[in-house]
């Protein structure tokens, strides 16, 4: 769901990117269940935050050299999309930004599968991590 209306997410998103370092990996327009109190905020950045550990990952923006980042650390996969990334940027091996007010929001209604392999023991880990 979107969080305002068109013309200004358009533009904090571009206000955001401008402000990107060129060493970041990611940048969420939407997260949940992050550590604010542990955010790495710099006082230059008007819109964006570091990231700590951010869950949540339906919009999400890699920059070319973040997704080779994760396609290598995530291969073999070891778990849900929501607790691999995480996992990644708490250990320092991505380098993630928030956008201070995020654009979306998820719905509960569409509910999540991170804790499949609770629900299902049948469908268990197959992996494990790589980033140790």
């Amino acid at each position: 769901m979107l969080h305002g209306d068109i013309s200004s997410l358009n533009h904090r998103i571009k206000a955001a990117l401008d402000e990107l370092p060129s060493s970041a990996d990611m940048l969420y327009l939407e997260y949940c269940y992050e550590r604010c109190a542990l955010h790495c905020s710099v006082s230059s950045y008007v819109h964006i935050s570091r990231a700590y550990r951010p869950r949540c990952t339906g919009a999400v923006l890699f920059t070319a050299k973040g997704a080779r980042k994760v396609l290598h650390l995530c291969k073999p996969v070891f778990g849900a999309i929501d607790n691999m990334l995480p996992i990644l940027i708490e250990r320092g091996h991505l380098e993630a930004y928030l956008l201070n007010v995020p654009a979306f929001f998820q719905d509960a209604f569409w509910d999540s599968d991170v804790d499949r392999q609770t629900r299902f023991p049948h469908n268990p880990k197959q992996h494990i991590p790589v980033a140790t």
